[in-house]
């Protein structure tokens, strides 16, 4: 009989893990890794132990297709939007705390100068940028009168930029270091002078079919919100925190967009889900790395 019950225990264990397929992570999102992680962590006691499966690069919109259908693919990250929010399950917890909305500019090293005399955001607009088809902000900047145009696939964009088929690629604060070196061959840099600014978080987003895991999610980002937990891991972030100092916020000239897709007043009022982007600088200077070693990574040292 013993025999029998512990067979019948370790069978409803395995049975009970989640088994969680989620996005492919980019360098740049290896935080939101953590994020996941430390949220899942603190459900465990709650929800069980749990299984991570990374699936193979897709596009976004191949990424909302899959999720939604809940098999290959159960959990990704994303820009939110009106569109995403009616086909998948939002974890309305910002991950990066509003970063992703500040978006710097990559362009050509050769277009230094012709950047730095750009004064306002209507000259701004009459230069064209770049973004994929299929990705919220694309749509976010065309409401807003830029001169958007749109690449089917993100491993052609920085090609594409290069060779001239637009001026500049505006990306979340923490992405164009990483990107650069991976990509930019010498010839593509971060634009020192100007930031766009707009109210676009980004979620977790799961099937609405897998009410348990957006409840286990729901759950744990909360708790972790509650202790400081996000905050704490996105400043000691070793990638985040170098692609913050190196971008110098307060120097830029902020461009604030509308977001007419984001009309979630309530949740921009929760002052703890979003980090103070004007005074950037002043949080990273009394809020320092816990492990400066962090930063002795070849690869950061090279971003």
């Amino acid at each position: 009989m013993k025999v029998l019950i512990i067979s019948f225990l370790l069978i409803s264990t395995v049975r009970a893990q989640d088994v969680i397929s989620h996005a492919f992570v980019q360098p740049h999102f290896e935080i939101v890794r953590k994020i996941l992680l430390a949220a899942l962590e603190e459900t465990k006691k709650d929800y069980g132990p749990y299984i991570l499966k990374e699936t193979p690069k897709y596009t976004q919109a191949r990424e909302v297709v899959l999720t939604a259908d809940n098999k290959m693919l159960n959990l990704i990250w994303s820009m939110t939007s009106i569109s995403r929010e009616e086909k998948l399950q939002p974890v309305k917890i910002p991950l990066l705390m509003g970063l992703i909305g500040l978006r710097t500019l990559i362009i050509r090293k050769e277009d230094k100068v012709r950047f730095e005399n750009i004064k306002t955001i209507t000259e701004l607009k009459k230069i064209k940028l770049g973004q994929e088809k299929d990705w919220p902000d694309t749509e976010i900047l065309r409401s807003q009168g830029f001169n958007v145009f749109p690449f089917s696939s993100y491993n052609s964009s920085f090609d594409l930029l290069r060779i001239g088929r637009y001026d500049f690629y505006p990306r979340g604060v923490t992405e164009p270091y990483t990107e650069i070196h991976q990509y930019g061959l010498g010839e593509l840099i971060v634009d020192q002078t100007h930031a766009l600014f707009y109210h676009a978080p980004f979620f977790f987003f799961v099937s609405k079919k897998n009410k348990r895991l957006h409840k286990r999610l729901n759950d744990g980002m909360e708790r972790l919100v509650s202790k400081g937990k996000i905050r704490e891991l996105l400043l000691n972030d070793a990638i985040v925190r170098v692609s913050l100092l190196k971008s110098k916020i307060s120097s830029r000239k902020i461009h604030y967009i509308n977001n007419p897709f984001f009309p979630d007043e309530e949740l921009k009022k929760r002052k703890e889900l979003w980090l103070d982007l004007e005074n950037l600088d002043e949080i990273l200077s009394k809020e320092p790395l816990k492990n400066q070693k962090l930063l002795e990574n070849s690869f950061l040292k090279d971003i």
